[in-house]
């Protein structure tokens, strides 16, 4: 069985990176943890999801799609700025993936425009 659960320090390792970096992460919520007793655990699916979601940013940016606002509020540069917003989470974190999908980076949510 392959592992559920990873120690912040075995998390950071996955991730090659390093253990502040990892908690700086922690502490925006970009990767979710699990509690047990005082044990904090990172799960092996969140890992995962934050890969894929760099990923898909680093694909957007190299793309041309998507900027970055000052206030750190990501939207399509076809969209005036706030206007696009996650249908999850409401905040203005959103990429456009292709000309049909985004993804939003706060919560991980991704949806398409076709209904």
């Amino acid at each position: 069985m392959d592992r559920l659960l990873f120690r912040i320090d075995e998390a950071a390792e996955v991730l090659s990176l390093g253990k502040s970096k990892l908690y700086e992460l922690l502490a925006r919520g970009e990767l979710p943890t699990v509690k047990i007793g005082r044990a904090t655990r990172v799960p092996a699916e969140s890992l995962q999801r934050w890969v894929r979601k760099q990923v898909a940013a680093a694909e957007s940016a190299a793309a041309g799609r998507c900027r970055d606002e000052p206030a750190g509020r990501l939207h399509c540069r076809d969209e005036p700025a706030g206007r696009l917003h996650c249908r999850a989470c409401d905040r203005a974190a959103v990429r456009v993936l292709d000309d049909e999908r985004f993804i939003c980076f706060a919560c991980g949510f991704e949806w398409s425009s076709r209904v």
